[in-house]
């Protein structure tokens, strides 16, 4: 299954937490899959993913107003100033919630290869033996970003 194509991820919705605008919440679909907030103001991939979640309800992840932990520390930070207001969301669509989770601890373990950290906002996750068949996802998901 490809990378979504971006949609907005900004404080229009919430001012608690990043999430994606009503007008953009029907395109986000009630699947379990992976997804990933964006910054556009980096120039590296380091640089421009800030979170890779997964969850059994994209929809509900990232377009609804629930609390989640990485989304309010992104948030605290736009509005302290330390990250710009707009970000994107992309994502992909899994079998199930634990394709999700496994997707997501592949990727985060592929990110901290490259570059000797987890993204800014995964504070867990990553440690898994089970990597290597999500080479690919991961250089897709490196092109879509950058291609931002």
């Amino acid at each position: 299954m490809p990378w979504s194509k971006p949609v907005p991820c900004d404080l229009t919705r919430t001012s608690t937490r990043v999430s994606v605008p009503q007008s953009y919440a029907e395109k986000v679909p009630a699947l379990p899959g992976v997804c990933v907030i964006i910054r556009l103001d980096k120039s590296t991939v380091d640089g421009r993913i800030l979170n890779i979640g997964e969850t059994g309800n994209l929809q509900q992840r990232i377009a609804g107003g629930a609390p989640h932990a990485p989304a309010q520390a992104i948030t605290s930070d736009i509005l302290a100033k330390k990250l710009p207001d707009k970000s994107k969301a992309v994502w992909m669509i899994t079998n199930n919630d634990d394709d999700a989770l496994q997707l997501k601890r592949a990727l985060i373990t592929l990110f901290r290869s490259e570059f000797g950290r987890r993204p800014a906002y995964n504070r867990t996750g990553g440690n898994t033996a089970n990597y290597a068949r999500f080479q690919a996802e991961y250089g897709e998901l490196k092109q879509h970003v950058m291609a931002l």
